[in-house]
């Protein structure tokens, strides 16, 4: 990626080498050919300490840190439907005196962290030619904000979800959080010159938004020597995996395609349908999919061997919501999984509402099949990909030829690297041209 890498200050929940929650194998696959030396992060969740140049800030170093720990809540059993939405808190199934805990902890999050000797003393040490971020938290886009302005450096924000359309909007008791997260977005986006975005829908959206130029950049692969799938006879047990989440009402999609394929069965077809997903959504989810002898749920696996499975399978699902609370927090996101299905040459079987990015990416591209959540449609688009040899290589070679164009390592490494080394050149705490709309209304 060239001798002239900026240092990169990136402010996150998680450190990205050590999680593997799909934003992080996002950032991870992203910074993956960046010298360790020219990147340093600052977490914002105490997690252990690795050889990666790492500052944790901690709950001690939240302003008003006292009332913070005396109204901080034991986990507690919470509205999981609820609490699979970004932005949605559960004010109401475990009783009064619960909610109001949420309530008051909710509200915690408009108090901003300390910036104190350490923090300091570490930027210095590293410093830093450019501050990246997915902000998404007041706390942190405060934090951002001071930072640039305490140490004059250029920020490049990356949007991985609408946010800043759907947090809080739910629940008008949080509309004052969202005006803070509003002025204080507002403010610090007043003096970035460039931005990135999940998505070109996204990019364009937010192009019109902040009146700035915004890069779509997405999660990447490796890209490996094409080795042509065969699609498996009619005697032969025929795999569709999905593997992800069933938060954001996905297991509803995901029970659409259970009924498919077994109505699939009951006419003797040999299908099956394996759900890699985490243990917490087994435990919540299981239950619903006991009736389907042709669906199996299994432990999520790490990425390698999610690729041997892939090599296995016939058809990958990727789903989503059609109910609208989850799709317009969706809408301009494509998922970090889609990139993986790609790569692996396999059709990709969508089930979702048209108009979501991921949907839209796999559709464009060519690279699988639609259906609406019905079985009946569901059962329609699976035949449709599977029902000849030449069909099927169509799909398989038009998804591996998309994760060239779109996803690859070498390309998306080195937008990133444009991006931020351009947003060096920008003066520190320069006016932008034009005024910014405001994000949040």
């Amino acid at each position: 990626m060239g001798n002239e890498m900026p240092k990169v200050l990136m402010i996150h929940a998680n450190p990205i080498h050590e999680t593997d929650d799909a934003t992080s194998q996002t950032l991870n696959s992203l910074f993956g050919g960046w010298e360790p030396k020219r990147l340093a992060q600052i977490i914002c969740r105490h997690t252990p300490a690795s050889g990666h140049q790492i500052y944790h800030l901690s709950s001690e170093e939240v302003v008003g840190v006292n009332l913070y720990h005396k109204i901080r809540r034991p986990r507690a059993k919470v509205n999981q439907e609820a609490a699979s939405v970004p932005g949605l808190v559960d004010l109401g199934s475990e009783g009064a005196a619960l909610a109001l805990k949420n309530l008051v902890l909710t509200y915690a999050e408009v108090l901003p962290y300390r910036i104190g000797d350490g923090l300091n003393k570490f930027i210095k040490q590293f410093q830093p030619d450019v501050i990246y971020s997915l902000l998404g938290h007041y706390r942190i886009i405060k934090l951002v904000a001071d930072l640039a302005r305490i140490h004059s450096l250029p920020v490049v924000p990356h949007f991985m979800d609408d946010w800043i359309s759907t947090r809080f909007a739910e629940q008008k008791i949080f509309h004052p959080i969202r005006g803070c997260i509003n002025y204080t977005l507002k403010n610090l986006m007043m003096n970035v010159k460039e931005g990135l975005t999940i998505s070109p829908a996204m990019a364009e959206e937010y192009m019109a938004r902040f009146h700035i130029p915004m890069k779509p950049l997405m999660n990447c692969v490796n890209i490996p020597q094409y080795v042509q799938p065969t699609l498996p006879a009619g005697n032969d047990t025929r795999i569709i995996t999905y593997a992800g989440g069933l938060h954001l009402y996905r297991w509803e999609s995901a029970l659409a395609v259970s009924q498919a394929v077994e109505a699939m069965r009951s006419k003797g077809e040999n299908i099956e349908f394996h759900i890699y997903t985490s243990e917490a959504n087994q435990s919540q989810h299981s239950p619903r999919f006991s009736g389907y002898a042709g669906t199996r749920m299994l432990p999520y696996v790490d990425t390698k061997s999610l690729g041997r499975i892939y090599g296995h399978s016939c058809m990958l699902v990727h789903l989503e919501s059609f109910r609208p609370v989850a799709s317009r927090y969706t809408r301009l996101s494509i998922s970090t999984k889609i990139p993986e299905y790609m790569v692996a040459a396999k059709p990709i079987l969508a089930v979702g509402p048209r108009g979501i990015a991921s949907i839209e990416h796999i559709l464009n591209t060519t690279s699988g099949v639609w259906a609406a959540a019905e079985a009946a449609k569901i059962e329609e688009s699976i035949h449709g990909a599977l029902s000849s040899e030449e069909d099927y290589q169509k799909l398989c070679h038009n998804a591996f030829r998309a994760a060239i164009q779109h996803h690859s390592s070498v390309s998306q490494q080195r937008t990133l690297q444009s991006v931020l080394t351009e947003s060096m050149r920008q003066a520190p705490n320069q006016k932008m041209n034009g005024a910014v709309k405001t994000p949040i209304s």
